[in-house]
């Protein structure tokens, strides 16, 4: 039908993907706004922990620490110095810093201009440093004064080889720069960051103040607490640096700055996160791969470890999620154009024949596109290219328009928008997770760095007597990529030595992007197009050319470090004077001969291997030759000697904190279920009706979950509940000028919904901290009211402990009653049971509550009205019921009062205790009015009419019944009536707020209308 109704179309351009799956696509896939602060700076945010946090730590740096008040303090004192060297609002102001507090303060003092921060790698080669510079048009560089003989270009330099001064007053001073701009717009720009270009020279990414705020604030895959520990390892010249910075200083928590040793020295980077005791960081796959394979057990005390930069290893994060557990490790995925993340993925759960971890679901506030070549939306399971829209698409490349419009687009689904076109090749899985297949180009990451390989080409082409030049990234026996390079000689030049390749480069490129193979051909190999046939390229086996004079191991000590070499280095052959990093190694696998010596009992330090990076040289380092002096304390003991993590208490601005995000996680699941497709919609329930005219009231539960059931199983468990039960996944909204419940299609976005159900571990916190947010918990979930267009519930998770975890679950009472309570209890329980793997008898499947309404929408059965006003005798009760009315109403308020009566169970006998209260209370009333009949209205649980019954469905069911008792009668008249109403499905509320019914029965409308409708009156009848 699609090709038939498209006959002038090409094949190319015929879309394969149905109405339905296009719209789940374009709006409920990428329903992720959230009301994150996008009009603000970063610098405003910042001001405004300083204000709430101003004692609390900031950064740590060694044994140095900043409060909040002394970081702002210094950045201030560094803004006053360069708006004194007249930076202005919008310069852009480049950072050539060693890692430190200094490159923070430096980031915020530039920012608090409203200048442009260009942050710049002092290990970068002067060359690569100076176009920068020129690139950038940098006016102004905050360096130290040892970097000053490296600046080539004109830029006035600003030195700072110390902290500036903090005042030496306690008195308050002034939050915000004297020289702040006047006008601050968040969509400025905030930094400019280089990343690889394919042209030879690399391309600054221009990422803006609303770009960095999303990903930081009221986000969707991470909650950052006041109390958490960020860990800063990543290079601040490289965007994972965004997230650790502006992550900890935006939310109030505190900035760890790991030393740069540390951060590729693995035992060391393990034991400061467990003294630290850091809770939240982001790190490399490759360096996430190291520090798993060390001692996983060093991560077991953080909250969050979000794992990216490249390709995550599946051994590594089964490993990983078998030690943490669930709730723990995030995948996390986004080019630099699109700052920081892009896209998440809750590691909870990996299928033993998984080949690659996904890279999820799209961060809050930003939209994931998978097309096809021809621009269409690809169906889930077909590989198409991934483009990025949203909050975070920065605003393209400096001084490079064309290629700015060749990769930052409009966005065809969104009026305004842009997408930012990755050249990922990817997929969508059947649960709307995003899985990454390759590269469609020739970029790829190494080290979690982005790297260009047309960038090396060129570079490599300008050597004298290079005639051409391909450059691969393929992988070696471990699964680690590495850069191999084959180039072709001009005719005339015999060869050309890959080390005088290597040496060339190295002045103009980072060490991760020379190439640590190099092998020179006699001719490019070409397929039939004339094209290079890179997969008809040799495989590199070893450098012989660099292996001149071979020497071989002359001891034991000798020979097992050689071993151990070439194992790492894939089993080339080396000598012992033969350099580790000119056959292939680098700082990853430096770690990985580190750990593999060490397990022999050889004590190295992976800074150890760059200071001497021969076999002949290290066996020569004096602790390798005393070996029996230098043993390492394993990972256990470690663990052993470790201090307890102190509890988390949390003051009442933290606290508020914690349980906002819970609400506006609770928002966040009803816009997700709200902008999901409508399968049906169905009138409300008589009952409702009457909730409405009324106003509606609130009502809930809570309820337990016993067993040592993991945050994802718990989420799935509830999200059954959810899909289970046609009320909650449905909203009431108006439609033709009436209200009507419009059920909701979950089923596609039901995998991400689960990641979506507020979970909160109350474990980590004091117990004074768990009862305080127990009690705002229950304020807020309970208690707040509802609006029209809004789920009618809200619900919390909290793990209470090991095995024990408590569910809060507000709901409004159009959707909810007494019965719904055990209802939902009881399927939890049966869930639960499946869950853990015990048996039972399956529960009844729930039905819809869409069948009880057009169930009552019958009317009563086999009764005439007649019939029905005698049964009840309605007339009578109607009028009794107004003469009680007004004899209760002439008791003063002052005379009312609440009595309670006691009487002893042995003077009740065998009688019902229910019956014997009604028939006491019956009798009181009857002395006190004068009457001989008593009206009543008696609440029902309204669920069973005929051969129906809905005792396992959730919502709203009550109904009132009129009972009008005599002398000598009581609980027996209350049986009979209520056996008429389940004989004859007589639903009292639908006689009144039916309409159809209403007019057909309209003797009982009008005896009852007085008292079932009475606006104003707060008591009309006795209940």
């Amino acid at each position: 039908a699609l090709i038939t109704s498209a006959e002038t179309k090409k094949l190319s351009e015929i879309s394969i993907i149905t109405e339905r799956e296009k719209t789940w696509l374009l709006t409920e896939f990428n329903q992720t706004e959230t009301c994150f602060p996008k009009d603000k700076t970063i610098i405003q945010l910042f001001e405004e922990q300083v204000a709430r946090f101003g004692r609390n730590n900031a950064l740590v740096w060694g044994d140095e620490t900043l409060t909040y008040l002394e970081l702002n303090q210094k950045a201030n004192q560094l803004a006053q110095r360069l708006a004194k060297n007249h930076a202005k609002s919008g310069d852009r102001v480049a950072i050539l810093l060693n890692r430190g507090p200094l490159q923070i303060i430096s980031i915020l003092a530039i920012l608090k201009l409203g200048c442009v921060y260009v942050p710049i790698d002092p290990a970068y080669p002067n060359k690569r440093i100076n176009f920068m510079l020129e690139n950038s048009e940098s006016t102004l560089i905050l360096t130290h004064a040892k970097f000053k003989s490296r600046l080539g270009v004109p830029v006035r330099p600003i030195l700072l080889d110390s902290l500036p001064v903090a005042p030496q007053s306690d008195q308050a001073t002034p939050i915000a720069s004297a020289y702040a701009p006047a006008k601050r717009s968040s969509d400025g720009l905030a930094y400019i960051m280089y990343t690889s270009g394919s042209t030879g020279t690399p391309k600054g990414t221009l990422i803006t103040h609303r770009n960095v705020i999303r990903v930081v604030k009221e986000t969707n895959y991470i909650t950052v607490l006041p109390t958490d520990r960020f860990l800063q390892l990543s290079n601040y010249a490289f965007d994972g640096s965004v997230f650790d910075i502006f992550g900890a200083l935006l939310n109030g928590a505190c900035l760890y700055i790991v030393p740069k040793e540390l951060a590729i020295e693995i035992p060391q980077l393990a034991q400061f996160i467990q003294t630290q005791k850091i809770t939240v960081f982001f790190i490399t796959s490759s360096l996430f791969n190291a520090l798993v394979d060390w001692d996983v057990n060093a991560l077991e005390n953080t909250r969050k470890v979000l794992v990216g930069g490249e390709a995550i290893s599946v051994a590594h994060a089964r490993k990983a999620l078998e030690t943490l557990g669930v709730g723990r490790i995030i995948n996390g995925y986004g080019p630099t154009e699109t700052t920081v993340f892009a896209s998440y993925y809750p590691i909870d759960h990996i299928e033993q024949a998984a080949q690659s971890v996904p890279i999820g679901y799209p961060l809050a506030n930003t939209k994931l596109y998978v097309l096809d070549k021809q621009g269409q939306l690809a169906p889930p399971n077909t590989p198409g290219e991934l483009y990025i829209g949203g909050d975070g698409v920065g605003k393209g490349y400096l001084n490079r328009d064309e290629l700015t419009q060749q990769k930052f687009l409009d966005n065809p689904f969104e009026e305004g928008g842009k997408l930012y076109r990755t050249g990922d090749l990817v997929q969508m899985l059947p649960d709307g997770a995003i899985d990454y297949i390759g590269r469609i180009d020739f970029q790829i990451k190494i080290r979690g760095f982005r790297v260009e390989l047309g960038e090396i080409e060129n570079y490599i082409k300008s050597v004298a007597g290079i005639n051409e030049v391909v450059v691969v990234a393929p992988k070696d026996q471990t699964g680690s990529m590495y850069i191999a390079a084959y180039y072709t000689v001009d005719p005339h030049i015999h060869t050309i030595d890959s080390a005088q390749i290597s040496e060339f480069l190295s002045d103009k490129l980072p060490d991760y992007m020379i190439p640590t193979r190099m092998k020179q051909l006699d001719a490019l190999p070409l397929n039939m197009n004339g094209k290079v046939d890179r997969n008809s390229l040799p495989v590199i086996e070893d450098k012989q050319d660099q292996l001149s004079n071979y020497l071989a191991p002359r001891n034991d000590l000798e020979r097992r470090i050689l071993e151990n070499m070439q194992a790492v280095l894939d089993n080339r052959r080396i000598g012992i004077q033969d350099n580790f990093f000119k056959f292939g190694g680098q700082s990853i696998k430096a770690i990985a001969l580190i750990q593999a010596l060490r397990k022999q009992g050889i004590e190295l330090n992976v800074s150890d291997v760059f200071h001497y990076p021969t076999v002949e040289s290290l066996a020569t380092l004096p602790k390798v030759q005393n070996l029996h002096t230098h043993k390492i304390m394993s990972p256990a003991v470690a663990r052993q000697s470790a201090e307890p993590v102190p509890l988390i208490t949390l003051n009442e601005q933290q606290l508020d904190s914690v349980v906002g995000h819970v609400q506006n996680t609770c928002s966040l699941i009803s816009q997700m279920i709200v902008a999901a497709g409508k399968v049906t919609q169905f009138p409300l329930s008589p009952v409702q009706k009457a909730h409405n005219e009324a106003g509606s009231n609130l009502s809930g539960l809570t309820t337990q979950i016993n067993g040592d059931l993991d945050s994802t199983a718990i989420r799935h468990l509830l999200l059954t509940i959810i899909q289970n039960n046609q009320l909650l996944h449905a909203v009431v909204e108006e439609d033709g000028g009436s209200l009507v419940w419009k059920e909701c299609d979950i089923t596609a976005i039901s995998a991400l919904l689960a990641t979506q159900i507020p979970y909160l571990d109350l474990c980590e916190y004091t117990e004074s901290t768990k009862e305080a947010v127990l009690k705002q918990l229950y304020g807020r979930i309970l208690l707040s009211p509802y609006q029209q267009g809004q789920l009618p519930w809200r619900m919390c998770c909290l793990r209470t402990s090991q095995d024990a975890h408590t569910v809060i679950w507000g709901f409004d009472h159009t959707a909810f009653d007494g019965m719904s309570a055990e209802v939902i209890r009881r399927q939890i329980a049966k869930a639960t049971a499946q869950t853990l793997g015990e048996t039972g008898q399956a529960g009844d499947t729930p039905q819809k509550y869409q069948e009880y309404v057009s169930w009552l929408a019958r009317g009563p059965q086999a009764i005439s009205e007649q019939a029905l006003v005698e049964r009840f005798a309605l007339a009578k009760w109607s009028k009794a019921n107004q003469t009680l009315m007004t004899t209760l109403a002439q008791i003063p308020d002052r005379n009312q009062q609440r009595v309670t009566v006691s009487i002893p169970l042995a003077e009740i006998g065998s009688a019902d205790i229910w019956q014997f209260a009604f028939d006491w209370t019956v009798d009181a009333l009857r002395n006190y009015a004068g009457m001989s009949e008593i009206p009543l209205a008696l609440v029902q649980y309204g669920r069973s009419y005929q051969e129906k019954d809905y005792y396992n469905c959730v919502g709203e069911f009550l109904d009132i019944i009129p009972l009008l008792i005599g002398e000598g009668e009581a609980t027996t008249a209350v049986l009979e009536r209520l056996k008429l109403c389940r004989t004859h499905a007589i639903n009292f509320f639908a006689l009144l707020f039916d309409e159809k019914l209403a007019a057909k029965f309209s003797t009982v409308a009008g005896l009852l209308s007085a008292s079932y409708t009475a606006a104003g009156q707060s008591k009309p009848f006795v209940l």
